[in-house]
């Protein structure tokens, strides 16, 4: 059977990180289905988590601001999870 017809709702979300490398301020642009809520989590290189935050009814279109002055420099993954599900993983330099 091929599908013709695709719900928006389970439309990929677009997801663009920047600026990588990143000094102060990373800024992620959100395109997709609005979601109640994301947990944004920061992991190092080895896997350990360094940041959680939640954010609540997130819309397409929205620039997510996030603070990672504190972080040490090195590589980073950023994994963005709603619903218990990944919405996307992007690696990130500081």
């Amino acid at each position: 059977m091929l599908a013709t017809y695709l719900n928006p709702d389970q439309a990929t979300p677009s997801i663009k990180f920047f600026p990588n490398p990143v000094t102060d301020i990373l800024n992620i642009q959100y395109s997709g289905s609005s979601l109640n809520e994301l947990q944004i989590e920061i992991c190092d290189i080895s896997g350990r988590r360094v940041s959680l935050q939640k954010l609540y009814n997130v819309e397409s279109g929205e620039q997510i601001s996030l603070n990672v002055n504190a972080l040490r420099k090195g590589m980073y993954l950023c994994k963005m999870i709603s619903d218990n599900q990944i919405v996307a993983i992007e690696k990130f330099t500081k």
